[in-house]
């Protein structure tokens, strides 16, 4: 299945995905919403590779669980794989995207635009810590050893 094909099944359980996570930031004019909104969902279906990298990580690193994870959101997820994989930046939305591509259950978390998943606190813990032996913007000379700090 195509990389955009996967994003657009996660927006389409999610109609108010973009890029920015749900909905937009507070304060848009109305006149703007519509035309922001594009601009959103233009930008997440753009995200392809993070996409995909975001659900190898979340497929290789986070456990389910039967309940939902309140304590970590979507948007802390988003800095943890942002390290962990050396890409640079990862909108809120890439990782809502993916985690729901994944199979993640979800809800809205306490504060919008983020979401929370019954993803174990554990293997997040361990993912966080994993991730602060690399980079979120690694130099050239990184990237030819592997994306790790020395």
């Amino acid at each position: 299945m195509k990389t955009r094909t996967k994003i657009q099944r996660a927006m389409k359980q999610l109609p108010l995905l973009t890029d920015f996570g749900m909905g937009l930031p507070y304060g848009m004019k109305a006149r703007q919403r519509t035309k922001k909104i594009k601009e959103g969902k233009r930008r997440l279906l753009e995200a392809e590779k993070q996409f995909e990298d975001v659900c190898g990580w979340l497929d290789s690193c986070i456990e389910k669980t039967e309940g939902i994870n309140t304590y970590n959101s979507s948007y802390y997820l988003k800095h943890v794989a942002e390290n962990r994989l050396g890409i640079g930046h990862i909108s809120n939305g890439t990782l809502i995207a993916a985690a729901v591509y994944c199979g993640f259950k979800y809800k809205q978390g306490g504060n919008y635009p983020n979401l929370v998943f019954n993803m174990s606190r554990s293997s997040i813990h361990e993912a966080y810590l994993e991730s602060l032996l690399y980079q979120k913007y690694p130099s050239n000379q990184d990237l030819i050893h592997g994306g790790r700090m020395n």
